[in-house]
């Protein structure tokens, strides 16, 4: 499997719109370690660092009711795209871990 070059990273950004970058929660961008690359009324290609297992695959295709086909890009290619269109998700979460830590600060007392 050949993995995407610059000029298809650059394709990829060009065409990377508001309604490709919602079809996916942020949350699964980001525990999956997969974003979608491309749709249409019939299936979904999403580009990945690894093969997806199945069930993955299963939750997808039912979730977005259609073929998902996967695309592997190196790591690091995958984490700078998820960092650029999903850059928010690291912020909730930080965000999120700082308040339940003081939260429930008392109940360790």
């Amino acid at each position: 499997m050949k993995y995407p070059g610059k000029s298809d990273l650059l394709l990829f950004s060009r065409f990377m719109k508001s309604q490709l970058l919602q079809l996916l929660p942020s949350w699964w961008v980001h525990h999956y370690r997969i974003i979608p690359l491309e749709a249409d009324k019939v299936s979904v290609t999403i580009g990945t660092a690894q093969r997806l297992d199945l069930d993955i695959l299963k939750n997808l295709r039912f979730f977005l009711d259609r073929a998902i086909y996967q695309q592997l890009f190196s790591k690091e290619k995958i984490e700078a795209l998820i960092e650029e269109y999903y850059p928010e998700q690291g912020k909730l979460t930080r965000i999120f871990h700082t308040d339940s830590a003081a939260a429930c600060e008392h109940l360790t007392d």
